[in-house]
C-alpha cells in the first residue's frame, strides 16, 4: 500500500473487522498485551454513540445531499465550522477525491469526521482514554438507519507507526505534499508528515487553504 495512503488529520481514516486472518493474534495484542486494544471496549464518544444508535435509543436524521452527516456531526458536537478541505488522494476514498470533490474533515479536541462527496461511508477517528486513536465506518444508507461500526484491521495499515517506520501503535497523522489537480501524488518522495516544528509554508501540499502567512 502507498506510503501515503492515509495521512490525514484526524483522520483519520478506515473496513474490515476482527483482528487478522483466523488463528493470528493482532499485532497490538502481542506487542501491548496490557492496552488490549482490540479486545477492549471503547469508551470514546463515537462509541458511545454507537451504542445508542444500536439499541435504538438514538437515531441520526437522513439528508439528501450529505446523508448522515450534518446530523453525526450534531450528535457529537463538532462544529460545521471546523471544516478544512484536503484534495490529496491520500486516504480509504481515494477513488472519489480530487481537487473538484475534496475530502471534506471536520473535527472537535477528540472526535474527527471525514465525508467525500459521491461517496458510501463517512470515515470517524476518535480519541478514547484508554486506548488512544480508534477509528469506525458509518455507511451511508439510509435503508436500516445509520450504524457506527469500529475498524481495526484496514485503517491501521496506514493509522499506525510500523506502518511508517515508527513504535507501532495506532496514531493520527498530517501530511503535506505535491499532489496535481486530480489528487495523485506529483512526487513521494517530497511527502512528509507534518509537525508544530514543520515550516508553515511546507504544511499544505495537497490542501485547499486561505488566508496569507509569512513565507507564502
Amino acid at each position: 500500500m502507498d506510503r501515503t495512503c492515509a495521512l490525514l488529520v484526524i483522520a483519520g481514516a478506515l473496513s474490515a473487522v476482527g483482528s487478522g486472518a483466523a488463528g493470528q493474534t493482532h499485532l497490538y495484542d502481542r506487542e501491548y498485551p496490557d492496552i488490549h486494544y482490540l479486545r477492549s471496549e471503547a469508551a470514546d464518544p463515537v462509541a458511545r454513540l454507537g451504542r445508542q444508535l444500536a439499541v435504538g435509543e438514538r437515531t441520526l436524521a437522513w439528508d439528501t445531499e450529505r446523508g448522515y452527516l450534518p446530523a453525526l456531526l450534531d450528535a457529537l458536537g463538532i462544529p460545521v465550522s471546523s471544516q478544512v478541505l484536503v484534495f490529496s488522494r491520500t486516504s480509504l476514498q481515494a477513488e472519489h477525491i480530487s481537487a473538484a470533490t475534496p475530502r471534506a474533515l471536520y473535527f472537535s479536541d477528540d472526535v474527527y469526521v471525514a465525508w467525500v462527496p459521491g461517496s458510501d461511508v463517512l470515515e470517524i477517528a476518535a480519541l478514547d482514554p484508554q486506548l488512544g486513536p480508534v477509528f469506525y465506518l458509518l455507511p451511508q444508507q439510509r435503508e436500516g438507519g445509520a450504524r457506527a461500526a469500529r475498524q481495526n484491521d484496514l485503517c491501521l495499515q496506514c493509522h499506525d507507526t510500523y506502518s511508517l517506520g515508527g513504535g507501532g501503535v495506532p496514531r493520527f497523522l498530517i501530511g503535506s505534499g505535491p499532489t496535481l489537480r486530480s489528487g495523485v501524488s506529483a512526487g513521494h518522495g517530497s511527502w512528509l508528515l507534518t509537525t508544530p516544528r514543520t515550516p508553515v509554508e511546507h504544511r499544505w501540499g495537497g490542501w485547499f487553504v486561505t488566508g496569507r502567512a509569512e513565507g507564502l
